[in-house]
């Protein structure tokens, strides 16, 4: 199968490269913005992958990306690229700028890839679209997170659009809506809030990039009757 992963060299998105790459069969496509280094190591190690930078903020690149997609005859689409972090700024302090960028910058990108790998997978009449969410979209969600909970809200609402208007041309849409990782996303949280949430856990350790990376495999590997869900990957905390 040939995959794409947005956002593939940072902690998630390269835990997906690299569990996807192990299956030979597949070549997988990968986006990343400022980490060649990481990207030209992958790709040195893996000769059935294929890196190709992009910086969602700027329009030639995701331009550029866009017509690369063209010919890479895509099975699968894995959106998980996102700029930024949560910035922990309660809504009434939030400006027009913040919000605007927010949603260019992360929401329009990761529609405007998904309509172009939809040109192939129309053509073809199979697909498979992977959307990576957040568990804050479940329960109570973090003090200060509305800008990022609510951006990935709207994004799960088109996934559940995708999934019921290209189901009859065999093309799926689901996601997945990980716990809290330690990852570069999260490394502003103090470490004595993570020594907190670790001692609470049922489990008594946090969710990894690679338990989460296992779900992707999983839905890649699923079949069409699996349309339309999200899959919470977080204990069973919130359900």
């Amino acid at each position: 199968m040939n995959i794409l992963i947005t956002g593939g060299t940072g902690g998630l998105g390269y835990a997906i490269v690299k569990k996807l790459a192990t299956d030979k069969n597949n070549h997988v496509y990968f986006t990343y913005c400022n980490s060649a280094n990481t990207a030209n190591a992958i790709t040195e190690e893996l000769s059935n992958t294929t890196a190709f930078k992009c910086n969602q903020k700027k329009k030639l690149e995701l331009d550029d990306l866009k017509e690369a997609i063209k010919t890479w005859d895509l099975d699968v689409l894995v959106n998980n690229a996102w700029t930024g972090s949560p910035e922990g700024i309660r809504f009434h302090k939030l400006t027009w700028e913040q919000l605007n960028d927010d949603f260019t910058r992360n929401v329009l990108p990761t529609i405007m890839i998904t309509q172009t790998a939809l040109e192939t997978f129309r053509k073809k009449k199979s697909g498979k679209i992977i959307t990576v969410l957040t568990s804050s979209l479940i329960g109570p969600p973090p003090l200060g997170y509305g800008m990022y909970g609510s951006s990935k809200a709207y994004i799960a609402q088109m996934a559940k659009t995708w999934s019921q208007e290209y189901i009859k041309q065999g093309i799926t849409s689901n996601c997945i809506s990980p716990d809290f990782m330690q990852t570069g996303f999260t490394s502003g949280i103090d470490s004595r809030v993570v020594e907190q949430m670790t001692a609470s856990h049922p489990l008594k350790h946090l969710l990894e990039t690679k338990d989460v990376a296992e779900v992707v495999a999983f839905l890649i590997n699923s079949p069409q009757y699996i349309n339309g869900i999200n899959i919470p990957i977080n204990a069973g905390i919130n359900i």
